[in-house]
């Protein structure tokens, strides 16, 4: 017991000096370590009744943290809630309620409720965009069907820093395919593109025992500052193909004689080509470079020529049907490019964007876009090239 709970003295102190040694030294002339905490994660809802922001707010008391005692909590932060008129005011209450001032350079998430977007998004992230203190590369998140609350507070399996595994889940997402990593920095250059719907990942909440998870669960649709709807894990995958950030990942493609197909993407392209005459259009190819990691139906490493062909089509059509999906879907429904197309049009054919900037000729539908899908399988076992 006394062996575990030094180990976990040492790791916190271990934390504690990186933390400190990160700080500039301009902020330790003034404060001194007793008289500061680290903010890790901020979680914004809105109170429509109240008309007021409420957060959530995780934060790392280096001082305490370092002289834990006989804690047998992996959990080294602390959750404190906090209401404003905005969200500066609230955070200024987090000083006065714990007698400290607090450090914005080590947060790592800021998460949303559909509420706060509702108010304006712009509204809700101009602190994070005005104040010196905070960075940009903090990673922003929705919460979907749950509160901004709800995710700061899950302790992720009572990890020592639960917003630092958030930040890695979202990370995650990129590698995988499946959604991509948004900043403060990458959200307010979105938001600058009237023409382009904004895009933010979202995640819900996993209950497992007595701990509660954080999993990605697609991507929230921003626009005019408010939400337009939401997009599942599959049909945000077809948003990265379309707009190039397709980095990893995996497909499974169906194929009566093989069976259920796994394959990995090693490499994927897409360029867009715009043309306008009438009314705007668009072509979307696609190229992926994939390789073969499992077959349900199949014995052996090596495929036949026609059957790699056949796996090769099956997955063209996989992609294609997805991006499909996924156009109809935003552009059709959500009326939201969040594809970028209206904006090639204003770049390439300037002209043609301002004569018909407030007709329907500038806001591209699904029927106006043609998808091209070519798959290439490089690999189908350990002993082929």
């Amino acid at each position: 017991m006394r062996r575990k709970n030094f180990i976990k003295r040492i790791s916190v102190l271990f934390c504690a000096a990186i933390i400190i040694t990160s700080f500039s030294g301009c902020i330790y002339m003034e404060q001194d370590i007793k008289n500061i905490t680290v903010v890790q994660g901020i979680g914004i809802d809105y109170d429509k009744e109240n008309k007021e922001y409420k957060l959530a707010v995780e934060i790392f008391d280096i001082a305490q943290s370092s002289g834990m005692g006989e804690s047998e909590s992996g959990n080294l932060t602390k959750v404190l809630k906090v209401s404003g008129d905005t969200v500066s005011s609230a955070l200024n209450k987090v000083t006065l309620e714990i007698g400290k001032s607090i450090v914005f350079s080590h947060n790592k998430v800021i998460v949303l409720s559909e509420d706060a977007i509702n108010t304006g998004i712009n509204s809700v992230m101009d602190f994070f965009l005005r104040e010196y203190r905070n960075r940009s590369n903090v990673s922003v998140v929705v919460a979907s069907d749950c509160t901004a609350a709800d995710v700061i507070e899950a302790d992720q399996g009572n990890v020592s820093f639960p917003a630092r595994e958030l930040e890695t889940l979202l990370e995650s997402g990129r590698i995988n395919g499946y959604t991509t990593d948004i900043t403060v920095s990458d959200l307010a250059e979105m938001e600058e593109d009237d023409s382009t719907a904004t895009l933010i990942p979202t995640v819900k909440i996993r209950k497992e025992d007595k701990s509660k998870y954080t999993t990605l669960d697609g991507f929230a649709i921003v626009k005019d500052q408010k939400m337009a709807g939401k997009l599942s894990l599959e049909d945000a995958r077809g948003v990265l193909f379309v707009n190039d950030e397709v980095e990893g990942g995996t497909l499974n493609v169906e194929d009566d004689s093989l069976g259920l197909s796994t394959l990995k993407i090693v490499q994927s392209n897409t360029s867009i080509e715009t043309e306008v005459a009438e009314a705007a259009k668009f072509v979307i190819d696609v190229k992926c470079v994939t390789d073969v990691v499992e077959i349900s139906k199949k014995t052996g490493t090596t495929l036949s020529e026609k059957d790699s062909k056949r796996l090769e089509e099956n997955a063209a059509k996989h992609i294609e049907k997805i991006i499909k999906n996924t156009l109809t879907m935003c552009l059709d429904e959500y009326n939201a490019d969040v594809f970028g197309l209206t904006r090639r049009v204003w770049i390439f054919y300037p002209s043609f964007y301002r004569e018909n900037e407030d007709s329907f000729k500038t806001k591209p539908n699904s029927n106006d876009v043609e998808v091209n899908v070519e798959v290439e399988i490089r690999r189908t076992g350990q002993g082929s090239v």
